[in-house]
């Protein structure tokens, strides 16, 4: 969201309500509209959608409302998929869901898997997390809380 702003890009973000994700959106500046069951979010997309180019995913439960949105929308819906676990069954409901997206985009290899295994071609863009420093007192209290000290990790 941060790059898109800072290319020019108007971005709102639809999350649920006091959720970190939230929190950071509206202290970075954003408009945040809090959304936190299903049907709440197809009736607000039906409603408000037409003054938005493009809708992202970010979640597979958002990712199910796009995909059902897309039968009331031609604008472009894309999916950024983070994990690479899913449910053994269900294959060709994802396939499916996974087809309304104009793009679906992969964070790693690991998460393209299951796109790819389902006939689906994903973008890898490697990392949409900008990398951070880390705190030596914080990793050290992290490992000896966890009893980890001279352990192979």
């Amino acid at each position: 969201m941060r790059e898109l702003r800072s290319m020019g890009v108007t971005v709102e973000l639809v999350a649920r309500q006091a959720s970190p994700l939230a929190d950071v959106a509206r202290s970075d500046g954003f408009v945040v509209h809090a959304s936190t069951q299903f049907f709440q979010l197809l009736i607000w997309l039906y409603r408000c959608a037409e003054g938005y180019q493009a809708y992202h995913a970010h979640t597979a439960r958002t990712a199910t409302v796009l995909s059902v949105f897309r039968f009331l929308t031609k604008k472009p819906i894309f999916f950024t998929r983070r994990t690479d676990f899913c449910r053994p069954s269900r294959g060709w409901l994802r396939r499916f869901k996974w087809q309304q997206f104009n793009h679906i985009i992969a964070i790693s290899r690991a998460a393209a898997q299951e796109p790819i295994r389902l006939g689906l071609r994903p973008l890898i863009v490697r990392s949409a997390v900008p990398p951070v420093q880390s705190k030596p007192i914080r990793l050290q209290n992290f490992l000896e809380q966890h009893e980890l000290i001279g352990k192979t990790l």
